[in-house]
């Protein structure tokens, strides 16, 4: 009876160890597993954290290129009003350019009259004395 419980008791001591040895190489196992599973884990988080800066980084730099834009934006309209302001100078200018050369070409006429009048003046005058030295002659010698 003592034999057939010492063997029981071997028996049953050789499934516990082999039992103790599965689940020791089941452990083994899970971890190798679960430090695999873990470097894998870092991996991502990392490539994570990298998206996330480059992210931002893309963010800022949209915000910038924003910022430039409007500011370009800005400029144009500020350039497009001194044009348009440039555009008014310069038909206000065309315009008195144009008055200008109307009031020359009067004054040239005005001249031109002046000139062809005081021209028949001096025609007139001397005209006028040489009639008069002409009638002082005539007078004289007769």
């Amino acid at each position: 009876n003592s034999r057939t419980q010492l063997k029981s008791y071997e028996t049953e001591l050789q499934e516990t160890k082999s039992k103790t040895a599965l689940r020791e190489d089941n452990n083994a196992v899970h971890y190798k597993e679960r430090a695999k599973l873990q470097a894998e884990m870092l991996t991502w988080e990392r490539k994570l954290k990298e998206a996330m800066r480059e992210k931002l980084a893309l963010e800022q730099s949209f915000e910038d290129l924003t910022l430039d834009k409007e500011q370009i934006q800005e400029s144009l309209e500020s350039m497009e009003d001194k044009y348009e302001e440039l555009k008014i100078d310069l038909e206000s200018l065309q315009i008195e350019a144009e008055e200008m050369r109307f009031e020359l070409e009067d004054a040239r006429e005005r001249s031109e009259k002046a000139e062809a009048k005081l021209a028949m003046e001096k025609i007139g005058t001397a005209a006028t004395t040489a009639t008069t030295a002409t009638t002082a002659t005539t007078a004289t010698t007769a």
